[in-house]
């Protein structure tokens, strides 16, 4: 199977409008005024990231979804930025560690 492609995206800053962590999902706001992007709890655990509390800010990358715009990588969340063992472990890369 070939690996997921989600399509053309675009880096974008916003604000988390939402997140309902018993329900894995909220809405963010762009800040450039384009429509809410939908925001799963998997972009974030990806990213190594915790969910998000409102007013939270967000970079990501923003994809096409099943039923509009929808978050496929996160890069910051509250100028946290996202580990980078989370990311080459989605990108299918393996990370070693020595003592």
């Amino acid at each position: 199977m070939p690996p997921f492609n989600p399509g053309p995206t675009k880096t974008v800053e916003a604000v988390v409008k939402w997140f309902n962590t018993t329900k894995g999902f909220g809405f963010i706001a762009p800040t450039d005024g384009s429509p809410d992007v939908f925001l799963h709890a998997a972009a974030l655990e990806q990213a190594g990231l915790p969910p998000p509390g409102e007013g939270a800010k967000i970079k990501c990358d923003v994809g096409p979804g099943k039923k509009g715009p929808q978050v496929v990588r996160v890069h910051e969340l509250d100028g946290r930025a996202a580990a980078a063992i989370a990311w080459a472990a989605a990108a299918g890369a393996s990370a070693t560690m020595s003592i």
